[in-house]
């Protein structure tokens, strides 16, 4: 949920007495330790002195035999965990019956997928955490803000919570052959440092799922959740209006009450393949459109001149044309006000691992291209040489996510692919100002490519500059991204 780095354990909310019982029981709940190690820590800790492990600590104190003290350990681990989550405010996972893709028997059937639910995370944080703090908005975006207050306007409410959505899958096995689609929420009103805030709901392998059902109706019972905080109301029956099972006891005893606070579905986000593949939008090689926002064509992209250079697309036009492709609603659109204006583009699919990348793979190419800029008899020795740069640079300006290696194939693939930077987000970013530094350096302003492509990299640095310092969606920043744009469009002209 947060950076493993960045937890500061200072600021629990818990006496003093209870802070290494806290901490320890983090430990073997996160599987850092295992139960036997944990028992060992809360044993000594006892004979020390310390105060409140006391229930936590199981074994013989007398040395001697018999079969009670030989089998101490037996359910240790469930022993511990009871304890530890005793009287703890989160709900046992939701289970639900989901089609899925079964690859051995290729054919479908019903999986049993567990789910946090948003309206139960919503309590737990009420209880937890001050009103004023969940309530803010000062890191959502404009658009957000203002669907916010039309919601609370429809729905006839003075308060209510701004929730989003994160959809994207990460690689799951030794390989990376396999991916784990994942559905996180978060709280985009949030400030740094808990803006970065993001709570897993469910997850489920990608070759588990089937187009346009799986993860639909996994959707489905979330909008549900979603249903019930809008109407600020806990649910009485499942998602399907069935009746509790005997795992939902505690759920049963909220049946009908009504939730600390009304929260609404402002944002989903997701890379361009969640919006295709999840949502049927459009792709972008669809020559009838491939924006889900506006009317563009494949062949208009690179009219970008004006950033109202085509005519939005209403989102029942958009629904409409969906359906008339024999191709089912995703049911996460029964979630209240939620249109396609709520797919938010996010940062680090466009440029972190899109634009970015694009242009650093160019850049680090034309560099490693001839030895006319970086030492080296051979590209590998270049490479080689631009890697050396990279690490003084590190060093320098104390950028925390780095390259581990720079290779020619991370520069650019195959001889027949466009050059481009593979890296994590977080390290694609943290070049940016170096691709600037190294033009500089290198590349001569009486040449026209070569002073366009430093060009690009001035502005680009730019556009980072008014990110940090304006909104999104703020003029400056519009004029920031038009500018590397026709940097962009003008070196395509040169390919």
């Amino acid at each position: 949920m947060f950076h493993k780095r960045k937890v500061d354990l200072s600021t629990l909310r818990e006496p003093d007495q209870k802070r290494f019982r806290h901490n320890v029981s983090n430990l073997f709940l996160t599987k850092t330790v295992s139960a036997r190690r944990a028992n060992e820590l809360m044993k000594d800790a006892q004979i020390a002195g310390a105060t409140g492990v006391k229930d936590l600590v199981k074994g013989a104190e007398k040395s001697g035999s018999g079969e009670k003290q030989a089998n101490w350990e037996k359910n240790l681990a469930r022993d511990m965990k009871r304890k530890m989550l005793k009287n703890c405010l989160w709900f046992n996972e939701y289970i639900a019956l989901i089609p899925c893709y079964n690859p051995e028997t290729q054919a479908e059937e019903m999986k049993k997928i567990p789910f946090l639910l948003p309206h139960e995370i919503h309590f737990v944080f009420s209880k937890r955490s001050e009103k004023k703090d969940l309530l803010q908005t000062g890191g959502m975006c404009e658009l957000s803000k203002k669907h916010l207050a039309n919601m609370q306007m429809q729905f006839q409410v003075r308060e209510a919570i701004g929730l989003g959505l994160w959809i994207d899958g990460t690689p799951y096995n030794y390989d990376r052959s396999q991916t784990l689609e994942c559905i996180s929420l978060n709280f985009p009103g949030l400030l740094p440092p808990n803006g970065t805030l993001r709570i897993p709901l469910c997850c489920i392998p990608k070759h588990w799922c089937i187009k346009g059902v799986t993860l639909s109706k996994m959707l489905g019972i979330l909008s549900w959740s979603f249903i019930h905080l809008a109407n600020c109301t806990w649910p009485s029956a499942r998602h399907d209006g069935s009746f509790w099972h005997p795992g939902d006891k505690k759920r049963s005893t909220f049946n009908g009450k009504a939730l600390p606070f009304t929260a609404f579905l402002l944002e989903v986000r997701g890379d361009w393949a969640m919006r295709k593949e999840v949502f049927q939008f459009p792709g972008w090689r669809d020559k009838q459109g491939c924006c889900h926002l506006c009317l563009c064509k494949p062949i208009e992209i690179r009219n970008f001149e004006s950033c109202k250079a085509f005519d939005p697309l209403d989102h029942f036009t958009l629904l409409q044309s969906i359906s008339n492709s024999g191709i089912d609603i995703n049911e996460l659109f029964q979630t209240p006000g939620l249109t396609s204006k709520q797919f938010l583009l996010d940062w680090l699919h466009i440029v972190d691992l899109g634009v970015a990348a694009d242009f650093m793979g160019n850049v680090f190419h034309h560099l490693i291209a001839s030895g006319n800029h970086l030492p080296g008899n051979n590209v590998k020795e270049r490479v080689k040489s631009l890697f050396h740069r990279i690490q003084s640079y590190y060093k320098t300006e104390g950028v925390e996510n780095r390259l581990p290696t720079l290779t020619v194939l991370m520069i650019r693939k195959k001889a027949s692919s466009s050059p481009k930077l593979r890296a994590k987000a977080a390290e694609a970013r943290g070049l940016i100002t170096f691709a600037k530094q190294i033009c500089d350096e290198f590349l001569a302003d009486d040449n026209v490519l070569e002073y366009t492509i430093t060009n690009g990299c001035h502005r680009t640095v730019a556009m980072l500059f008014f990110l940090v310092q304006e909104s999104m969606e703020s003029p400056v920043n519009a004029a920031a991204w038009q500018k590397v744009f026709a940097v962009v469009q003008e070196l395509g002209k040169r390919d």
